[in-house]
């Protein structure tokens, strides 16, 4: 009976390290949507020019101007904020545009960052916002992209194929 109990302390020890060490793996709360939850900022003029895919990617096929559109993330979290998009700039001339932003509850910003892109591709692009925003008790979450009309000449409309919220 002893000699069993002492077999059992060492797998324990074992078990308790393994387990201590292994939730400092992951730490973080990383969350990715499809772009399909992505709306535009002004539907009733806008929205005749957004396409939604099969793939649940969200494209401006204007050809005229550019569309904003938001795309908000769940909060479970009061810590700060990382976050990456990743698009699909299919126009020669303008970059697409997203900032990243917190908004209190009382709808005050609370922090705010700004990326683009980095020209136009043929293969998708990330915008890596890795600088942590401040969220705070009670604060929304959501990227603002501007989408730059379809290219005059390849016809090809901008878009955005997902992104990621990551609350470490």
């Amino acid at each position: 009976m002893k000699t069993l109990q002492m077999r059992r302390i060492p797998i324990f020890i074992a078990a308790m390290t393994l387990l201590t060490f292994a939730g400092n793996a992951d730490a973080g709360d990383l969350k990715t949507y499809s772009a399909t939850q992505c709306v535009p900022l002004n539907p009733s003029t806008q929205n005749p020019f957004i396409g939604y895919t099969v793939l649940g990617s969200l494209s401006n096929f204007n050809s005229e101007q550019g569309v904003k559109v938001l795309c908000p993330a769940v909060r479970n979290s009061q810590s700060d904020f990382t976050g990456v998009i990743q698009v699909l700039d299919q126009n020669a001339d303008e970059d697409i545009a997203c900032t990243l932003k917190s908004i209190s509850r009382t709808g005050m910003f609370i922090d705010v960052d700004r990326k683009f892109s980095s020209g136009s591709s043929p293969s998708f692009q990330s915008i890596v916002f890795d600088t942590p925003l401040t969220g705070g008790a009670g604060a929304s979450i959501f990227f603002e992209c501007t989408l730059p009309r379809k290219d005059r000449v390849t016809g090809r409309g901008s878009s955005i194929l997902s992104y990621s919220i990551d609350e470490p």
